[in-house]
């Protein structure tokens, strides 16, 4: 399953630099399936390293971490496909991925929560098992 599209990726990237990323024939226009096979790819790595610890592919509400770190993979991809380096003759998106690649093998770890809020939710929940044990007045244990 894709977990973004293109319009993910124009809010980082601007239109003529992401459609220059899937021209690999050089006629200005983005070559077909090219996107969808970048999109599909990061979205397994995603699921690869979730898939012991979660039903995958997330349907419904995706976790924003699968979105992002979704996103910054593409990205990091596109610019290798091309060979775009920064500067420094790096590629300006890698930083950020090995980060949320940190992040996702957390989380697939059980050491990081994949949703905060959600599972914030539930993490001070008590169970108690068994058979009640009450102490009465005088403080000796009620049967």
């Amino acid at each position: 399953m894709a977990y973004i599209s293109e319009s993910d990726l124009l809010a980082k990237l601007p239109a003529a630099t992401l459609l220059e990323a899937m021209d690999d024939n050089g006629d200005g226009t983005a070559d077909t399936g090219v996107l969808t096979s970048v999109i599909a790819s990061a979205s397994a790595e995603i699921d690869g390293q979730l898939s012991g610890r979660h039903a995958v592919p997330f349907t419904g509400d995706i976790p924003p971490l699968v979105i992002h770190a979704c996103t910054i993979f593409v990205l990091e991809m596109l610019y290798e496909r091309r060979g775009w380096m920064d500067g420094n003759n790096r590629n300006p998106w890698s930083s950020k991925a090995r980060e949320l690649r940190s992040q996702i093998k957390d989380v697939a770890m059980g050491t990081r929560p994949l949703s905060p809020a959600k599972d914030q939710a539930t993490k001070n929940t008590i169970v108690i098992l068994g058979e009640s044990k009450l102490t009465t007045d005088d403080g000796l244990l009620d049967a």
